[in-house]
C-alpha cells in the first residue's frame, strides 16, 4: 500500500460560509482529516503563513479567523490544490494557500498548531466531532450546520 500525503491548506475568513463545503470536497476526495482548526491570525503570522505558501502578502488572512485543514491522502496535495482551485471558480471563494510540498505542510502545522485559539467563551460553539462522524464523511455537514446556526 502507498504511504499517504500530508497535505494543508488554509482557508481565509471571506469564505466562511463555505467552509463546510470545501471540507466535504476534500473528504469526497478520499482525504482522511488529521486536524481541523481555526486559528486568528496577526499580521506577522499570516504573512509566514503566505511565505510558506509561496506567495507573500497574507493581508487575506490577517486580522481574522481562518481554518486551517490539515489531511491525509493519496496524492494529497495534489488533490488538495485541485480542489481549492475548482472551489475558487465553483463558489466564488477567495484563493485558500495551500501547502505545495511537504516541507511546506510541515511548515503550516508547526506555525499554525501554536496559533491563538479563537475561543471567546461569549456566544460561541465548541464543536468536537467524533471519530466515526468523520469516518463517515461527515464532517463538512457539521461545520455547514454549525457555520448556519450562527
Amino acid at each position: 500500500a502507498r504511504e499517504l500525503e500530508g497535505c494543508a491548506a488554509v482557508l481565509p475568513a471571506s469564505s466562511y460560509r463555505d467552509w463546510g463545503t470545501v471540507v466535504a470536497k476534500f473528504d469526497a476526495a478520499g482525504l482522511v482529516v488529521k486536524r481541523v482548526r481555526t486559528v486568528y491570525l496577526d499580521g506577522n503570522t499570516a504573512n509566514d503563513v503566505a511565505r510558506v505558501c509561496g506567495g507573500s502578502d497574507g493581508s487575506a488572512l490577517a486580522g481574522s479567523v481562518s481554518i486551517f485543514v490539515h489531511m491525509m491522502g493519496n496524492d494529497g496535495i495534489a488533490s488538495m490544490n485541485s480542489i481549492c482551485n475548482a472551489a475558487v471558480s465553483e463558489l466564488g471563494i477567495s484563493q485558500p494557500f495551500v501547502a505545495a510540498t511537504t516541507n511546506e505542510v510541515d511548515d503550516l502545522a508547526a506555525i499554525l498548531g501554536h496559533a491563538p485559539s479563537t475561543a471567546t467563551l461569549d456566544s460561541c460553539t465548541c464543536c468536537v466531532v467524533k471519530p466515526h462522524a468523520v469516518k463517515a464523511g461527515a464532517l463538512g455537514a457539521i461545520l455547514d450546520q454549525v457555520i448556519q446556526q450562527g
